[in-house]
């Protein structure tokens, strides 16, 4: 279970490679009966979702992909 902020930053990663930064005030609440949230859209050129982080303001983030190359 996550439970979101208020006033935070999410990082979402897909199985595929693909990354998203969403802030808190930017999702949107889906879902019926038992709502959930979207943050990033997925299908098959994204893949499910792999991962998702809690992005504090004073954070910097480094991705190093498997290949050596720094995003």
């Amino acid at each position: 279970m996550f439970l979101a902020q208020q006033d935070g930053q999410y990082l979402t990663i897909s199985s595929k490679g693909y990354l998203k930064i969403t802030k808190s005030s930017e999702i949107n609440i889906c879902g019926r009966c038992n709502p959930g949230i979207q943050c990033i859209g997925l299908n098959e050129k994204t893949g499910p979702l792999y991962y998702l982080f809690d992005i504090k303001d004073n954070q910097t983030i480094i991705i190093i992909l498997t290949s050596g190359k720094i995003l």
